[in-house]
């Protein structure tokens, strides 16, 4: 019942705000969790083909200990790239041997916890993906990175973590110099 009510609510909420802040509201109402999700990279400008880092930074703004699965974990984080025209980067699947990894990530009360997504890399339920230089040619782009507990992977089951569902990062915006 609690949650038809908050449907109804968000829906009408919505309708009476208009178009551009819409995005905005979602996140805000994606993001009200304990947890929070940051990204950051370490210059703006980078040249074509020049390697690219995410440092994720994942804040237990929360009052009791957190326990997520781990950003490297399968399934569990998404690196999205839009250009200046707001069109999605389609990431590639790439052969990547799986370096060692914790499955969770454990964060005290008023602690962070980092992961480093690095040269754009992430892997999903089967594969790994990247951002390459051939996709990423000179222009700007905006970067954010959703992190998912339980993962998203069918058919299997997974125990119960601190978040249920998604937390939105903030959104970078880097620039690719030829």
């Amino acid at each position: 019942m609690k949650k038809l009510i908050l449907g109804v609510g968000l829906f009408f909420f919505l309708m009476l705000s208009s178009n551009e802040d819409i995005f905005a509201q979602i996140k805000q109402l994606y993001n009200q969790k304990p947890l929070e999700v940051i990204i950051k990279t370490d210059e703006q400008v980078y040249k074509q083909f020049e390697r690219i880092d995410i440092e994720l930074e994942v804040k237990n703004t929360g009052e009791k200990k957190a326990k997520i699965f781990n950003p490297d974990y399968w399934g569990v984080s998404q690196i999205i790239i839009t250009d200046s025209n707001g069109k999605k980067i389609k990431p590639q699947v790439i052969k990547k041997e799986r370096s060692s990894f914790s499955d969770y990530m454990v964060i005290s009360a008023g602690n962070s916890q980092y992961n480093i997504f690095k040269n754009l890399t992430w892997f999903d339920c089967d594969s790994a993906l990247q951002y390459t230089g051939e996709q990423l040619i000179p222009g700007t782009y905006s970067i954010c990175v959703t992190v998912t507990n339980p993962p998203k992977c069918d058919s299997k089951k997974y125990s119960v973590t601190s978040l249920s569902g998604n937390i939105v990062s903030n959104i970078i915006t880097i620039n690719i110099k030829e």
